[in-house]
């Protein structure tokens, strides 16, 4: 008898833990990334909704703002692949549309954006390495030397 993983009580699980408490976020983000931010009340969640207007959105798993970082973190039960970057790619455009008013971006003054972080946290069943680093432009059709666009 094969046992079924429920993806969705995970991916609810983690968003509960991390998407709530603003200490535990902060404890996984000084985690991640060797830091020793001590104050929680400096994050500023915005993660995407799909309950928004008209248009239908993505829905990501935990996006938040800190000390002028984007972090996009997304939990997976199931083996990430290369597509991950083009759902971020996404993800990040959106929340820069939330942020920024459209018509700033026609002004001469330059409009300043957090850098993002994008991270994905797997648990399922299916080995995987530590750590893989997808870079969007693995998905380019034509490969370039330099490509004018790329994140990893």
């Amino acid at each position: 008898m094969s046992r079924r993983i429920n993806r969705e009580y995970k991916t609810t699980l983690f968003v509960l833990v991390f998407g709530n408490r603003k200490e535990d976020l902060l404890e996984l983000f000084n985690a991640v990334n060797n830091t020793s931010y001590q104050n929680a009340e400096e994050i500023e969640y915005n993660t995407l909704d799909s309950d928004r207007g008209f248009f239908v959105r993505l829905k990501n798993d935990l996006s938040f703002l800190i000390d002028r970082t984007m972090g996009v973190y997304e939990h997976q039960s199931s083996p990430t692949s290369a597509n991950i970057t083009v759902r971020m790619l996404h993800y990040y455009s959106d929340l820069l549309r939330e942020m920024i008013e459209l018509k700033t971006l026609y002004r001469e003054k330059e409009v300043q954006i957090p850098s993002p972080q994008f991270v994905v946290f797997y648990n399922g069943r299916q080995d995987q390495e530590d750590e893989i680093i997808f870079c969007l432009s693995d998905l380019f059709e034509r490969k370039e030397d330099k490509p004018e666009i790329d994140f990893a």
